[in-house]
């Protein structure tokens, strides 16, 4: 409690006596951090409600509804149990006592050597925890049909597909892509450095198509493309 009035009065008969303060505290107890427990996130897979910190308050008579708890996920986000209670919650630790800081959320990317942070605040008392070391997994790209142009030398074709593939992470766009193709005459062509000959597009029934569009000079037997 912070300034707030304290006061005293003295009575005898008809005689009293009184003092007051309006500046009286009384201090807010202290609380102390339990483990970070960050999160084992995939990016493009939701999670949650996971621990991922614990804390006890010295007040005995401390309640889920006196904290609030800030996250910052690492990749950009701070989320508040105050104004993100889909993401953030505190519950009691029914195990060991105190509190647990609960978080939901979604990765929209990997990451390597993030900071991921939890700090919890009861007016005046603070406790928080930090790691620099968090990462988020890249989800895995599955193999689909490889498609061999049907190629004459001397004539160019496409743009044609020559490769499909799906990516486990449901937010993955064209954009997050570089695909290589080795056409098997010497030359390797990627979707970065050759966008007119080798480009990465969303297939309507889902996953991606790697097309290519190219001329040979010579023909070839044998020869090894790839993708």
């Amino acid at each position: 409690i912070g300034n707030t009035t304290f006061s005293v009065s003295v009575v005898d008969n008809n005689a009293s006596i009184s003092a007051s303060t309006n500046s009286f505290s009384v201090a807010d107890a202290p609380l102390n951090g339990g483990a970070l427990t960050p999160p084992s996130a995939v990016e493009g897979t939701a999670f949650g409600p996971v621990t991922v910190f614990r804390f006890i308050d010295t007040d005995p008579n401390g309640a889920s509804s006196d904290y609030v708890a800030t996250v910052a996920t690492g990749d950009g986000a701070t989320l508040t149990s105050a104004g993100n209670p889909g993401n953030v919650s505190i519950l009691p630790d029914p195990l060991h006592g105190g509190f647990l800081v609960k978080l939901s959320y979604t990765y929209a990317e990997e990451l390597t050597n993030a900071t991921f942070s939890v700090s919890v605040k009861d007016h005046e008392a603070a406790v928080s925890a930090s790691t620099s070391a968090f990462n988020v997994a890249d989800a895995p790209l599955t193999a689909g049909d490889l498609t061999l142009p049907g190629a004459t030398e001397g004539l160019s074709f496409g743009p044609l597909t020559v490769f499909h593939f799906t990516d486990a992470d449901v937010l993955g766009t064209t954009a997050d892509y570089v695909a290589t193709v080795v056409t098997g005459d010497g030359t390797t062509l990627t979707s970065t450095a050759n966008p007119d000959n080798v480009s990465i597009v969303a297939n309507p029934a889902g996953g991606f198509d790697v097309k290519l569009t190219y001329a040979y000079t010579e023909e070839l037997t044998n020869a090894t493309f790839s993708v």
